[in-house]
């Protein structure tokens, strides 16, 4: 059973989702679904190919005008970091 029903990751995807957080987030949270969002089209198209997995969304959009409406998930991973 799921801990969270929505899971959404902002930034930096390819870290994210093939490196890291996502095997972790998914084995402690156990989300229905997760969506993770950048602005890299590459890296878009990059985790779409590699990781085809149910519940598991990569969109395209800007982190400061997200393409969902309020209360879309239920919680926020921000994968940005200071330079």
């Amino acid at each position: 059973m799921p801990l969270i029903n929505h899971l959404f990751s902002i930034g930096s995807i390819r870290k994210a989702i093939c490196k890291s957080w996502y095997p972790y987030l998914t084995r402690t949270l156990k989300p229905a679904k997760y969506t993770a969002l950048d602005l890299n089209p590459a890296g878009i198209a990059f985790c779409k190919k590699r990781h085809q997995v149910e519940g598991l969304e990569f969109v395209r959009g800007d982190a400061e005008n997200l393409p969902f409406p309020d209360n879309s998930f239920d919680a926020v991973i921000n994968g940005f970091r200071k330079p």
